[in-house]
């Protein structure tokens, strides 16, 4: 019986993200049932669902660290690693105020998050390969830190 109800609802998912997406296409569908799949990530799924992109993030450390206009200017206009080192450097606490608030994953948007966390339970993927450091996907509870595999981890 609680099978059944489980097979509808997943049903009910699957119809649900197929009207909003493309069709997967067969070799994604056969990975993923095969139990062999491995989904590679970038930030683009933590701005679908919300999060603030790097520039974003950037332009508020910028704002917030009370630099004069002229070096405002300059910083919009350096290297996002750059920048960032440099705002650390003059505000520490201001640094880390912003980059906590902007990896939380408490600032995705629900639909989209949910949505997306259906897609992820029904692939079923063996493990993850990203460039997130939002950890938006490891604290929903769905997937173990072990499935994870950041990119500067598979460099050659």
């Amino acid at each position: 019986m609680q099978e059944r109800e489980s097979e509808s609802a997943l049903l009910v998912i699957m119809q649900q993200i197929a009207s909003k997406t493309p069709p997967l296409p067969d070799e994604i569908k056969k990975a993923a049932h095969e139990r062999r799949l491995i989904v590679f990530l970038g930030a683009g799924i933590s701005c679908a669902v919300g999060l603030l992109d790097w520039d974003k993030v950037k332009k508020n450390l910028i704002n917030q660290a009370n630099f004069p206009d002229n070096l405002k200017y300059e910083l919009q206009n350096t290297e996002i690693y750059a920048c960032f080192e440099a705002v650390y450097r003059k505000d520490p606490t201001t640094y880390k105020q912003i980059l906590d608030s902007a990896l939380s994953s408490n600032k995705a948007n629900g639909n989209e998050f949910r949505r997306l966390l259906d897609v992820f339970k029904l692939l079923k993927p063996v493990s993850i390969v990203t460039t997130n450091v939002d950890n938006l996907l490891l604290e929903c509870g769905i997937f173990q830190p072990e499935q994870f595999r950041y990119m500067e981890e598979c460099a050659p």
